[in-house]
């Protein structure tokens, strides 16, 4: 409801709800020192909380601050399951444990860019199979397995894509991925397929 009301009018009510709302607008926009003023104003009790922590590991990361980065990642996880044990609906349940996912998927690829595959893989392995995010996350482990050079476990991942279950994810990045696999695995005819 807040979202729409102007700048000066939310600046009068230093409520976390309203710290959030101008905090993501200063993202937005790029202003990280301002963003991340707001954000270190949320209160750790307001419900929020969590969802600001991953907001903040996201400007770090803008701002190539890894340390932070991985620390309010980590800190996210952490009061999104506080959180989440604390709130009864279902559908709120569910918003928490995505927010966990998410910071949890956000660390792996820090690490996979920072090229700390096996730690990166480690984290990937956190994500349970129910997961909603779980189908797209597949891809990625695939490309941290490649990067190792363990190139028939990149396409064992590639291979669940083609399981009934998951028939309708199709990402062309796979079929790219399993044929360098293929190609450095020295199975050529298989990588022109």
């Amino acid at each position: 409801l807040l979202e729409d009301y102007d700048h000066e009018l939310l600046e009068k009510y230093p409520t976390s709800s309203t710290r959030f709302i101008l905090a993501r607008r200063a993202f937005q926009k790029k202003d990280y020192k301002k963003a991340l003023d707001y954000f270190n104003k949320v209160h750790p009790e307001h419900r929020y909380y969590p969802e600001a922590l991953l907001l903040t590991g996201q400007v770090y990361g803008a701002q190539n601050n890894f340390k932070q980065e991985e620390e309010s990642y980590s800190s996210c996880q952490k009061a999104a399951e506080k959180e989440e044990g604390k709130t009864e609906g279902v559908k709120i349940k569910r918003y928490y444990r995505m927010i966990y996912e998410i910071c949890l998927v956000n660390k792996a690829r820090r690490f996979y860019k920072q090229g700390k595959y096996k730690e990166s893989l480690d984290a990937y392995g956190q994500i349970p199979k129910q997961s909603y995010k779980w189908p797209y996350i597949i891809l990625e482990k695939a490309w941290a397995y490649y990067q190792l050079g363990d190139f028939n476990r990149a396409l064992g991942l590639l291979v669940t894509y083609k399981s009934p279950l998951l028939d309708t994810y199709f990402f062309p990045e796979a079929e790219y991925l399993a044929a360098l696999a293929y190609f450095r695995l020295c199975l050529y005819e298989d990588s022109l397929i």
